[in-house]
């Protein structure tokens, strides 16, 4: 069975502000470097677990991938 993180709701929220996600965007990335950036840490983003919700925004994948991955691996992402 795979961990998940335990990231609260308030976390999340202060995570979303410090990667300023607003309109489904993350600081800046395009779909390109988001992509690489989870492929830097062997993670496929891409991949159909991420993508639960819709629209398809990278803000809709990250909160996603906050909440499936275990905390070391989101602790590894959100420092990088």
């Amino acid at each position: 069975m795979q961990h998940m993180s335990d990231l609260n709701r308030l976390e999340r929220n202060k995570l979303e502000i410090m990667f300023d996600m607003k309109l489904g965007d993350i600081l800046g990335f395009d779909s390109r470097s988001f992509r690489d950036f989870f492929r830097g840490y062997g993670i496929d983003i891409d991949a159909e677990s991420y993508r639960v919700t819709l629209p398809c925004l990278m803000s809709s994948w990250m909160t996603v991938f906050w909440i499936l991955a275990p905390n070391y691996i989101v602790g590894n992402v959100i420092e990088g």
